[in-house]
């Protein structure tokens, strides 16, 4: 049952059906259901047309009213040899087998708006219409279609732009004046008249100037001129300049420096570049420096520690801050009176008068008979006196203050006992550098890393990258280093060492660096074992990504 499809071809007939072909004065559509068929909106809609519902596979005809649908009562039935139809799926396993059987397309051609890939397997598509396009009609659009308006429509306002005028609303008065010297506009009768009469007679110029470079002599028969330019005129360009000009930018560059942080590599063909910021080194910005100085700031103040004399107190995230009144017990700020009395001293001090009492004891006699022995604090108040070292140390090696001891020296000391030190030397003489240990043999020790001791516990985050950041390098110390540490010995002090710079680590790993009494930064090499762990398994991570 074909369905021709036209809005100009002779009406439907007024039976059911008189012939087996169906004629269509109001268009075809094909819609999903009844729901998308009454969603048909109003411009689309005319007297006559159908609609094929594709989930019962009946027709419809719209009627005079542009709102009520009659069916046709038939539903398109399976297409056979002398009928169109509905293809069935026996008919569509047949078509399939085509290309496989030997007996498929062997070639396939579509008019616009349809395409097809070719081959003996094209596929059929249609693009989606557009203002330069044929093509299917895109939901999206038909919804901007079906929103325009569907009568006349009304003027609400006009608006006008000069020399046009509008008095605006729904019935607006559309004018124009007449041209003037001031206003643009209309060119009336009496001007064109006048216009018209100027061709009549022929003017005379009676001056004529310039503006520069342009020159006029004036008068009316004026010479202009224009001079030649220069670098301080305006005017015309020289042959022999133009020459000049385009012999200009043939050179070649012979050398190209650069001021720091920009390097180059000199030559007719240099190369500039710029090495990355460091702390002592100017350059670019590295995108994760980016990302540490991005990030600072931005933590919040979770506790507050101060050294006395100072005292804190508030909470840890708003603390106060403050110092006590010193006393005779405990450090602090001088008050007024305490500095008044200091004052009075200064003015008077022959009549001072030193204090007495436990603590405030001048120190004993000294001389040839108390040399080597220590200040002794006796059992009551007030008793001082000098004393023989425990275990009679008396020798003093090389230097004031460094001691030398024996098994014997120390026999007095016990296992609870504390002890303080200069500097230490096990086998060896003790350095001269405070706080320096020297050993001639191993050092066995254990740190402390019990998880039982530890809290908030982390993954150390992007440890290749830092690891990447820190590089290892060969120097050699400085001869103030060099000197304060006694000299180079070929055996604990060598002139060129291996490290790392401690200002990088301090870049990465702050908690591993720490700035020493006499101002210069240390690293705590034992704590990098746990970074290059953590860059271990992140390379190994990546490695076997790589391998898949």
């Amino acid at each position: 049952m074909p369905i021709y499809v036209a809005s100009n071809l002779m009406p439907k007939s007024s039976s059911a059906f008189v012939t087996e072909d169906i004629y269509v004065k109001g268009g075809f559509s094909v819609a999903l259901d009844a729901a998308a068929r009454d969603a048909i909106g109003a411009p689309f809609r005319k007297a006559g047309m159908v609609v094929l519902t594709q989930n019962d596979n009946k027709i419809w005809v719209l009627g005079s009213d542009l709102s009520s649908w009659s069916s046709l009562n038939q539903t398109i039935s399976t297409a056979t040899a002398s009928l169109a139809g509905l293809m069935s799926t026996a008919d569509k396993v047949k078509l399939d087998a085509l290309s496989s059987s030997g007996g498929g397309l062997s070639g396939l051609t579509t008019n616009a708006p349809l395409v097809t890939s070719g081959g003996s397997t094209p596929v059929l598509s249609i693009p989606s219409a557009s203002s330069s396009q044929d093509g299917y009609l895109r939901a999206s659009d038909w919804i901007i279609f079906n929103s325009k308006g569907t009568g006349n429509g009304t003027v609400t306002t006009v608006t006008g732009q000069a020399p046009i005028t509008s008095t605006g609303g729904t019935t607006p008065v559309i004018a124009m004046p007449a041209a003037s010297a001031s206003t643009a506009g209309y060119l009336s009768s009496t001007d064109w008249n006048t216009f018209n009469n100027k061709a009549n007679s022929a003017g005379t110029v009676t001056a004529v100037n310039a503006t520069s470079p342009v020159v006029s002599s004036g008068g009316n028969t004026p010479t202009l001129s224009m001079p030649a330019s220069t670098s301080s005129n305006d005017g015309y360009l020289k042959a022999t300049d133009w020459v000049i000009f385009n012999s200009k930018g043939t050179g070649t560059v012979q050398s190209v420096n650069a001021n720091a942080p920009i390097t180059s590599s000199g030559g007719i063909n240099p190369t500039l570049s710029m090495p990355a910021a460091s702390s002592t080194q100017n350059g670019y910005l590295r995108s994760t420096d980016w990302v540490t100085f991005n990030a600072k700031g931005v933590g919040n103040v979770n506790t507050v520690g101060v050294q006395a004399p100072l005292v804190v107190a508030g909470t840890t995230t708003d603390p106060v801050i403050t110092m006590p009144a010193a006393s005779s017990t405990s450090h602090g700020y001088m008050t007024n009176a305490d500095k008044a009395k200091i004052d009075g001293i200064a003015a008077g001090a022959t009549s001072y008068t030193h204090p007495t009492g436990d603590g405030n004891l001048h120190i004993p006699a000294c001389g040839t008979t108390n040399s080597g022995k220590f200040l002794m604090a006796g059992a009551t108040a007030g008793a001082v006196s000098w004393g023989t070292p425990v275990g009679g140390v008396t020798s003093v090696a090389g230097r004031s203050g460094d001691v030398v001891l024996t098994s014997n020296d120390i026999s007095g000391l016990s296992t609870t006992s504390t002890v303080q030190y200069r500097s230490l030397g096990v086998n060896t003489a003790a350095p001269a550098t405070a706080g320096e240990i020297r050993a001639t043999d191993n050092i066995t020790a254990y740190y402390s890393s019990d998880l039982a001791l530890k809290e908030n516990i982390i993954a150390l985050p992007d440890a290749l990258e830092k690891l990447m950041r820190l590089t290892g390098v060969a120097f050699d110390w400085t001869k103030e280093y060099m000197d304060s540490h006694g000299g180079e010995d070929g055996y604990f002090i060598r002139k060129r060492d291996v490290g790392l710079i401690a200002q990088d680590v301090e870049a990465v790993l702050p908690e591993i660096v720490a700035t020493k009494s006499d101002g210069f930064k240390a690293i705590k090499y034992d704590r990098i074992v746990a970074l290059l762990v953590e860059a271990v398994k992140e390379l190994r991570t990546e490695v076997a990504a790589l391998r898949k």
